[in-house]
């Protein structure tokens, strides 16, 4: 499995798309990143069967899992209307954690790095429920517990929604 993941050229189409991103043609580096997603994932769901999340939530391990799961945001919202030029900003605490930003342009959601603006919503997702959220193993009833938005609260609230998981 490893020998066939090295030999994958990044650039070139993958076998398989991203479709929780909303891709019908994804390259292989998106596919084998899903990939460590689904590995790291159910890695995580057995540690927390037996109580010992806490080994994956090392930055070098749980970095990677969010910002490839947080490349399903612009798709997860693009039926969310919202006026051009709405931010919001999601942020991931504890280790491995960080800020996503996505902004409204024209008649899509994008992913920006330096917003110049103050988000008009702002979501904070405790790390040890984030990869929850994003794999259905935990309700948006319970997540909206643990989580704090401020801001415009229905677009803050639309990601405990999101799936970044095969399904």
């Amino acid at each position: 499995y490893c020998a066939h993941i090295a030999s994958l050229p990044p650039f070139e189409t993958a076998a398989f798309s991203v479709a929780w991103a909303g891709e019908q043609v994804s390259l292989n580096w998106f596919h084998i990143a899903r990939e460590y997603t689904e590995k790291w994932h159910h890695q995580q769901q057995i540690r927390l069967a037996v109580d010992l999340e806490s080994e994956l939530f090392q930055a070098e391990l749980y970095r990677p899992y969010l910002e490839t799961s947080m490349l399903a945001l612009p798709h997860h919202y693009r039926k969310m209307e919202a006026e051009d030029n709405t931010l919001i900003k999601i942020q991931v605490t504890g280790e491995g954690g960080g800020d996503w930003w996505l902004i409204r342009k024209t008649d899509a959601w994008e992913l920006v790095i330096h917003p110049d603006k103050m988000p008009d919503a702002a979501v904070s997702i405790p790390g040890e429920i984030a990869w929850r959220i994003f794999t259905k193993g935990i309700t948006k009833e319970e997540a909206k517990l643990l989580v704090v938005i401020s801001g415009e609260k229905h677009l803050g609230e639309h990601i405990l929604s999101m799936l970044a998981v095969m399904a």
